[in-house]
């Protein structure tokens, strides 16, 4: 009797090593000799594991979080908002416990459109004060600050120097600034419509003595 696979002949048959079996010892159970463990409700099969759904690796001892495993390119498939390897992580821009929100400064379903984009423009600007009317142009920039900020020219027809207003959503804020370092401060705030065309300003120009309370309307 040839006993294969490291198999002892005793009185004319073959006792096998633990995994193998058959007449000669030439049936090999892979899971068995090689000792293959299959976590998280794996099974295996020739040696190799099959895993449960979202489970992957060697051992299945890895998991897509929050996404799917896609079999044919060996990789999770992550849900919005998520990345990494197991789509355990925030994706660029992503904030909050679930990663469903957009970090400050930006917006939209994949949370890469800078929200003060929506302000970028050339505006005609209708102007009402206490001191009387104006129409004039204007033009909106993007700092290189930062992301949130934007800088307004030719405000109140009078500023050499641009405003600088913070974007948050559909509002801007203008802290109290002295554009032209001339003693004239300004301050106020403004929201852009819907439809993303038309931004009303609310703001006061100052000396520190007399004040004049504005509402401009640009429009792009």
């Amino acid at each position: 009797m040839d006993c294969q696979n490291g198999g002892t002949c005793l009185e004319g048959n073959c006792e096998c090593p633990v995994g193998f079996s058959g007449e000669e010892c030439e049936l090999e159970d892979k899971c068995i000799s090689q000792n293959v463990t299959c976590e998280n409700g794996g099974t295996c099969t020739d040696g190799t594991c099959d895993c449960a759904d979202n489970y992957y690796g060697e051992t299945c001892a890895n998991r897509c979080v929050n996404g799917d495993y896609v079999n044919f390119n060996g990789s999770c498939e992550c849900d919005t908002g998520w990345a990494g390897t197991s789509c355990d992580q925030c994706a660029q821009n992503f904030t909050g416990s679930n990663c469903d929100a957009c970090i400050d400064g930006y917006e939209g379903d994949d949370c890469l459109t800078q929200t003060r984009t929506k302000f970028i423009a050339n505006y005609s600007v209708s102007e009402v004060c206490d001191n009387g009317t104006d129409s004039y142009s204007a033009f909106i920039t993007a700092s290189a600050e930062d992301e949130q900020t934007i800088l307004i020219s030719n405000f109140y027809n009078v500023f050499s120097s641009s405003v600088q207003a913070t974007v948050n959503g559909s509002e801007i804020t203008i802290a109290e600034q002295e554009p032209d370092n001339d003693g004239f401060t300004v301050f106020g705030s403004g929201s852009i419509n819907a439809e993303e065309s038309v931004l009303t300003i609310i703001f006061t120009v100052s000396d520190g003595v007399f004040s004049d309370n504005c509402t401009a309307t640009y429009t792009k």
